[in-house]
C-alpha cells in the first residue's frame, strides 16, 4: 500500500494586474523543420486516455524514495521534456527538484511513460516541449493508508485535476477586470520600484467561496499582503466539477504587480495625460488570430548564437501598451533572460504589424499588455 500522496498540478489560471500573459509558439532553433521544437502548438499533446489517465498512471507507478519518507522530505519536482512526433518522450529533465532520490524517481516514471498523442501544427505531429509538476506530498504520520490526492471518495477531499474547472463568474476577463478594479499598488513597494509575480494557492470550495489563501511564492510583505486581500474578498466562483456534482477544487493564480510610470491610486498608468488601461472590455488581439501570432514569430523570431552555444533557456518577459491605433509603444523588457535573446525579443516586437486595439465603453483604449517570449534549449 502506498504511504503517500503525490499529484501533478498544472496552473490552471494565470493572470496578471497588467494584462494576460501570452506564449507564442516558437521554434527552439533555425534547424530545419523536421527538428524544431513548439512550445505552443494548434493542438496540444497529450497522455493517451487524457490527463486522468495521466494521473492514474503516475498514481500506480511512481514510488516515494525510503530515505525521502524517513527524512519527511516533500514538495514538487518540476520536469520538462520533449513529446515527440512519435509520441515518445525524450530530453527528460528536472528543472526545479527536492532531492536527488525524489528527482530520479520522477524522471524514472517519466522516461517509462507509454507513448503520448503527439502535438499537431499545420495538420501534422510535430515536436514539443512539455512541463510538468509532480508533487511529493507525505500524509500525517500516523496515516497507514494508500491516499490518491485526484481521486478523492469523499466530501473533504481536495481536487487538483477535474472534469470542469471551477472560474471567475463571467470568465477570465471579468477576473482581471475585478483585479484592476480592486488591487492597488502598495505605497512602499511603488517608492521602491518593487516589481514581480505573486503566485497565490487557494481552494474553491463546493459553494465557489475561496478558502486556504496562501502566497506560494513572495515578491514583497506588502505586496503579498494586497493580493491576499483582493482574493479574500473575491465573489463567489463557479465551482469545479466532477462527475456532475460540485467539488473542491486546488486552484493556483499569479497576479503580476508591474510599474511602468507614474500610476494613480487607481492603479491606471498615465502616460501624456492619456489612461492606459489593465483591464478592458474587449482585449487587444493579433489580426487574424492567435494562430497567424504564432505564425508570426515562428518565421521571424530566430535564436541567438551566443544563447544557443551557453546553452541558455527560458523566458524573456516583455511589457508595452497597444495604441488606440494598433501599433505599440512603450516596449520594455520587464524580465531579463540575457541581452542577446532581450535584445532579440524587442527588435520582433518592434517590427510586427499592427494590433487590433483594445476597446472600452465602445471606444478604443491603449491598453498594457505583458508578453512572455519563451527561448527553449535547444535540442542536440
Amino acid at each position: 500500500m502506498k504511504i503517500f500522496i503525490f499529484y501533478v498540478t498544472m496552473l490552471l489560471a494565470s493572470t496578471a494586474v497588467k494584462a494576460q500573459e501570452v506564449t507564442s509558439a516558437i521554434p527552439a532553433d533555425n534547424k530545419p523543420d523536421t527538428a524544431k521544437i513548439f512550445v505552443a502548438v494548434e493542438k496540444d499533446p497529450s497522455f493517451q486516455g487524457g490527463m486522468q489517465n495521466f494521473y492514474s498512471y503516475l498514481s500506480q507507478n511512481l514510488q516515494y524514495p525510503a530515505f525521502a519518507v524517513k527524512n519527511r522530505t516533500e514538495g514538487k519536482v518540476y520536469l520538462t521534456f520533449i513529446v515527440e512526433k512519435d509520441g515518445s518522450l525524450s530530453n527528460v529533465k528536472a528543472v526545479r527538484g527536492i532531492s536527488q532520490e525524489i528527482d530520479a524517481e520522477a524522471i524514472r516514471v517519466l522516461q517509462n511513460s507509454p507513448k503520448w498523442t503527439p502535438g499537431i501544427q499545420n495538420r501534422r505531429a510535430v515536436r514539443v516541449q512539455y512541463t510538468v509538476p509532480i508533487n511529493f506530498k507525505l500524509p500525517p504520520a500516523a496515516a497507514n493508508t494508500a491516499l490518491n490526492d485526484t481521486m478523492p471518495d469523499d466530501h473533504s477531499k481536495i481536487f487538483t485535476a477535474v472534469e470542469q474547472h471551477p472560474q471567475f463568474v463571467g470568465g477570465v476577463v471579468s477576473f482581471y477586470k475585478y483585479l484592476g478594479d480592486n488591487i492597488h499598488y502598495p505605497e512602499k513597494s511603488r517608492s521602491r520600484n518593487i516589481q514581480g509575480i505573486v503566485f497565490l494557492t487557494f481552494v474553491v470550495e463546493k459553494d465557489g467561496s475561496l478558502s486556504d489563501i496562501k502566497v506560494v511564492k513572495s515578491v514583497a510583505d506588502d505586496i503579498d499582503a494586497e493580493a491576499l486581500r483582493v482574493m479574500k474578498i473575491c465573489p463567489n466562483w463557479n465551482p469545479g466539477m466532477q462527475n456532475g456534482r460540485a467539488v473542491r477544487v486546488q486552484y493556483t493564480v499569479t497576479v503580476n504587480f508591474v510599474l511602468l510610470a507614474q500610476t494613480t491610486a487607481k492603479d491606471t498608468v498615465t502616460f501624456d495625460q492619456d489612461k492606459v488601461f489593465t483591464a478592458v472590455e474587449q482585449d487587444p488581439s493579433w489580426p487574424g488570430g492567435v494562430q497567424a501570432f504564432r505564425q508570426y514569430f515562428a518565421e521571424n523570431l530566430n535564436y541567438p548564437e551566443k544563447a544557443k552555444k551557453d546553452g541558455l533557456h527560458g523566458h524573456v518577459i516583455v511589457y508595452f501598451i497597444v495604441e488606440r491605433d494598433g501599433s505599440l509603444s512603450h516596449i520594455k523588457v520587464q524580465k531579463s533572460l540575457s541581452p542577446e535573446t532581450d535584445a532579440e525579443a524587442l527588435r520582433v516586437i518592434n517590427n510586427c504589424p499592427k494590433w487590433i486595439p483594445g476597446m472600452q465603453n465602445g471606444k478604443p483604449a491603449r491598453v498594457v499588455f505583458t508578453l512572455a517570449v519563451p527561448f527553449p534549449l535547444p535540442s542536440h
